[in-house]
């Protein structure tokens, strides 16, 4: 281990669910990958296309995807950091 950046990795769920001792999400299959060479990249369309999804969940689903995306293209956290703080 190099301690070296290798990537984000961003998946789009729905909201989680938390309690006291327990975390539960829903992973809506869209993912965001950003490497170290720092072209986004978007993973698991098919298998998200394929899901049981209302226009609605989908419409945020890709709002979720496109807000990642400005938050990196911005420079802004938790993309601005290039290891856990």
């Amino acid at each position: 281990q190099t301690g070296a950046f290798k990537c984000w990795y961003c998946n789009i769920t729905r909201p989680a669910e938390i309690g006291a001792d327990y975390v539960v999400s829903d992973d809506l299959a869209l993912d965001v990958l950003i490497l170290a060479d720092g072209q986004p990249r978007i993973l698991d369309e098919p298998e998200f296309t394929a899901l049981a999804l209302s226009p609605k969940e989908g419409q945020m689903a890709w709002a979720a995807v496109k807000e990642l995306q400005r938050l990196y293209q911005e420079n802004q956290y938790p993309f601005n950091q290039k290891a856990c703080p």
